[in-house]
């Protein structure tokens, strides 16, 4: 706080003394003062201007500057920091007074300056600690001095006197301290003792928690002795009424199928347990032991016998016709699927023999598959003679004066369609109309509308064959797919991985979420191995059942893998090479009588076979893998070798242009060919659809070549024998023959494309229109150069002469042969009435060209009366052009010429 010093009281200005360097190390006082928390300079001072420093309290001081400055400290400490500051600063930055000094002698002012700032500064508080003792600092020193001298000849008697009393009490105390070590030695002996004792009482404790702790492991061993020995009567123990459950429990319902295998599990928990070594010595449990497997051989017994039994009653009594079911007259195999719904439900049974008496098991698989062998065979035969009215429609015979329906769509005669009598492949003769059996009388019934066994009437005769053979592949393929599904679930050749695949479905699950079955985790864990009879009943294990899908072929760690079949089990795959052993000859009889008539229908079979092999990609669906894929080559071969035979045909084809026949046999054909082939493949993504793309591609490509090899080597012939009339006539023979061909070739495709062609096929069909067209338009301009020759033909030569002379930028007038005087020979050459005649003459022969094709003359006139006209224009153009001096023009007008080609 600053006070004036002009100013003995008002109040004080809080200030505040600061001290700064500057880069010439000269050292300023500043004197700031605070104005709204921000700090202000109101005052500066070199630090030489301080002439001294009055100290006149601890807190207070006065600074000598050009005036005199008082102020007041919060603390003494802080004057003294101050001062101590304003020094060490001084020391540091000062510079010395004159050039005589030197460092020693700067230093040592420094040092005597700094001691007596200091030395005043002691004083000061000095006379703060007089102040505290109450002297005060006026009183003569004399008086002080005395006072203190009788303050300490007191202090000195009282001590004496302590001393002197302390003499006296010093034997008193001395015993007192003995006394106070014997008890010390007495209390220590106790100590000893008490210590001794305490260690001979710990030792008895821990005798005591020892006895204990051997007690406490004595009685859980007893405890779990009397455990042990519960669950070995438990395991030894199976009541006398379960016993007869194996023996007199009904095996028709679900029921008491459930019963038998509950207790037969338990049996057989019981006989796996007794190969114990621990237990194997006990009297009793061996007793025990031969009763149960006595049980066990009886129980084998009875099931093997129940279900030789079972098998051969129910597969017989499947296979009656009231079972049968028929599509679109096919008689399809059904009764399997009965067969499987009902033996399924002793999937657990056959588990058992699996594992109980194994011989049994292969003797069980051995009936079965030999009743259900009969079962296919006797059906699978009914499924193929009902297919062979079908394949016989297109059935031809030469003699009967009847049209070859296969005709209509094939440029060859196809091998088989005249056949009568001819054996079939199973090598019996067949009847005189090709049908033979069954399949005669079930043709014969069906044209006279009886609907026993065919459906409805006319039915499957309105078929294709391809059609007839999809619907029986389809039945023949599901019933493989479903049998070796079938016989892997009930004979127990299911990996693993398709078993936890099953239970983990939401079918299978439906039933046990609610539950929470405490062995749901347990059985996961337990199929990671084959599955046990016990582990089946225990954990509710049931077959997978969805026989009618393929499922995917596994590895041995069952991964799904890419080039493991299921058929690699030696037993399922002989199980079906023995069941479905006439399946081989059986498709080979479908796909013979399919394509005997109609080789074309191998196209249409092979969609089927193309989509059930796509359908077993990646499945364990090895053995039918086999037979489809010998069935797709096959076929592949035969439309092959019907598309070879085809092309070969045409390439057959022989040409005469010595007379006009009209259109060839391939021109009428492709436009059908290619609509009876996509009404067998159709939009398919198969095999089938390429190779049918290849064959219209292999067949347009024939067709074209031939059109356009006949073309060249006409004009070629006509050049060669420019002079030769008959070599003239057969040129024009080709192009009237071309351009009839190419206009029912261009019509019949116009014609599918607005009728029936899909729009996936559009772009390719368009395509071969354009080709069409394009050598339509070649044959027509060089068709109508040939019949123009005679009416106009020496007017057209002359003015192209013309036109070719313009063009060298030559005058034809100039040229002897282009002057006024041939021209005037060429303009009354093609007078009016010469004109008019000649257009009726080329009219009859346009119309004696095309006798064979009349739709073709109005379009073949149209392109003579546009060329014509376009011909006198461009005369006209040519003569106001080039002899507009001759004043000479033709003597009819554009619009004659459009009367005279109107009036044929």
């Amino acid at each position: 706080m600053e006070r004036d010093s002009s100013k003995s009281s008002g109040p004080a200005k809080p200030r505040l003394l600061c001290i700064t360097v500057k880069r010439n190390r000269k050292l300023r006082l500043h004197k700031v003062k605070m104005n709204n928390k921000m700090a202000e300079i109101s005052k500066t001072w070199n630090i030489d201007d301080i002439k001294a420093i009055e100290f006149k309290e601890p807190t207070r001081f006065s600074l000598h500057l050009n005036h005199k400055y008082d102020f007041t400290a919060t603390d003494a400490v802080l004057v003294e920091a101050f001062v101590q500051m304003l020094a060490g600063f001084c020391n540091k930055y000062a510079e010395p007074a004159g050039d005589e000094l030197d460092g020693d002698d700067m230093g040592d002012d420094a040092d005597d300056v700094e001691e007596m700032l200091l030395d005043e500064a002691f004083m000061l508080s000095a006379d703060e600690l007089v102040n505290e003792f109450g002297w005060r600092a006026n009183v003569d020193a004399a008086q002080l001095e005395s006072r203190l001298l009788s303050e300490l000849h007191k202090l000195e008697s009282d001590n004496v006197r302590d001393m002197l009393e302390a003499d006296k009490q010093v034997p008193k105390l001395i015993n007192e301290l003995d006394q106070a070590i014997g008890n010390l030695d007495s209390m220590d002996r106790m100590l000893k003792f008490y210590g001794m004792e305490l260690e001979s009482m710990d030792d008895d404790v821990r005798k005591i928690q020892m006895e204990n702790e051997s007690l406490k492991i004595e009685e859980a061993n007893q405890q779990l002795l009397l455990r042990e020995l519960d669950t070995i009567l438990k395991t030894i123990t199976l009541s006398e009424k379960e016993l007869q459950v194996l023996r007199n429990e009904s095996l028709e319902t679900t029921e008491g199928i459930e019963r038998v295998e509950r207790v037969a599990a338990s049996l057989k928990r019981m006989l796996g347990a007794s190969n114990s070594s621990e237990l194997g010595g006990m009297e009793a449990r061996s007793e025990k032991m031969k009763k149960y497997e006595f049980y066990s051989a009886n129980f084998s017994t009875r099931v093997y016998d129940y279900l030789k039994v079972m098998f051969q009653f129910k597969i017989d009594g499947s296979g009656g016709d009231k079972a049968r079911s028929v599509r679109k007259g096919i008689q399809l195999i059904v009764g399997p699927e009965q067969v499987h719904k009902i033996m399924i439900k002793y999937a657990g049974l056959t588990l058992w023999l699996k594992e109980a008496k194994p011989s049994a098991d292969k003797e069980l698989q051995a009936l079965y598959l030999q009743c259900m062998n009969q079962l296919y065979t006797s059906q699978a035969q009914k499924l193929v003679d009902s297919c062979r009215p079908v394949f016989f429609r297109y059935r031809h015979d030469a003699n009967s004066g009847m049209p070859n329906p296969v005709a209509e769509f094939a440029f060859a005669a196809t091998p088989g369609s005249h056949a009568s009598g001819s054996a079939g492949p199973s090598g019996r003769r067949l009847s005189l109309d090709g049908l033979g059996g069954a399949a005669h009388q079930a043709l014969a019934s069906a044209k006279k509308g009886d609907t026993g066994s065919m459906g409805s009437p006319g039915t499957a005769i309105d078929m294709q064959p391809a059609e007839a053979f999809m619907i029986a592949l389809d039945n023949l393929v599901n019933c493989v797919i479903a049998e070796q599904n079938f016989i892997s679930d009930l004979f127990h050749y299911v990996p693993p991985a398709h078993t936890r695949a099953a239970r983990q479905s939401p079918s299978s699950r439906k039933g046990s979420v609610d539950s929470k079955d405490e062995s749901g985790e347990s059985a996961n864990m337990m199929l990671g191995e084959n599955v046990t009879f016990y582990n089946w009943v225990t954990y509710k294990m049931r077959p997978i059942n969805k026989w009618e899908r393929p499922r995917p072929k596994l590895d041995s760690k069952d991964i799904v893998s890419q080039t493991v079949h299921f058929g690699t089990v030696k037993e399922v795959k002989s199980m079906l090479d023995l069941l479905f052993g006439n399946l081989v000859t059986q498709v080979d009889t479908l796909v013979e009588m399919g394509t005997r008539f109609d080789p074309s229908q191998a196209v249409g079979m092979l969609v089927p076979v193309a989509k059930f092999l796509e359908l077993c990609k990646g499945s364990d669906q090895g053995f039918l893998i086999n037979v489809l894929e010998r069935c797709k080559d096959r076929l592949e071969a035969t439309f092959q070798k019907y598309v070879s035979e085809q092309a070969r045909s045409i390439e057959a084809t022989k040409f005469v242009t010595k007379k006009r026949v009209g259109a060839l046999p391939f021109a009428r054909v492709f436009p059908k060919f290619i609509a009876h082939i996509e009404s067998l493949v159709g939009d398919t993504g198969y095999s089938a659809r390429a190779i049918a793309d290849s064959a219209y591609s292999r067949i347009s490509r024939l067709i074209f070549d031939t059109l356009e090899t006949l073309l060249r080597e006409a004009d070629r012939n006509a050049q060669r024998h420019a002079d030769d009339k008959d070599a003239q006539k057969e040129q024009l023979n080709a192009h009237v023959l071309l351009l009839e061909n190419l206009f029912v070739l261009v019509n019949g495709l116009k014609a599918y494309k607005s009728r029936g062609c899909k729009p996936y096929f559009v772009p390719t069909l368009e395509s071969y229109l354009d080709h069409a067209h394009t050598i339509q338009r070649k044959v027509t301009r060089a068709y109508l150069k040939d019949v123009l020759q005679r009416p106009i033909g020496k007017l057209i030569a002359f003015f192209d002469t013309v036109e070719r002379c313009l063009a060298a930028k030559k005058d034809p007038l100039a040229t002897s042969n282009l002057g006024k005087s041939p021209l005037k020979k060429v303009i009354q050459a093609h007078s009016a009435s010469s004109m008019r005649e000649n257009i009726k003459q080329l009219s009859k022969r346009v119309d004696k060209h095309f006798i064979n094709e009349p739709r073709l003359r109005p379009v073949i006139w149209q392109a003579i009366t546009d060329d014509m006209l376009s011909n006198y224009q461009r005369v006209v153009t040519l003569l106001a052009r080039a002899y507009k001096s001759t004043n000479q023009s033709l003597d009819f007008t554009q619009s004659d010429l459009k009367r005279w080609l109107s009036e044929r």
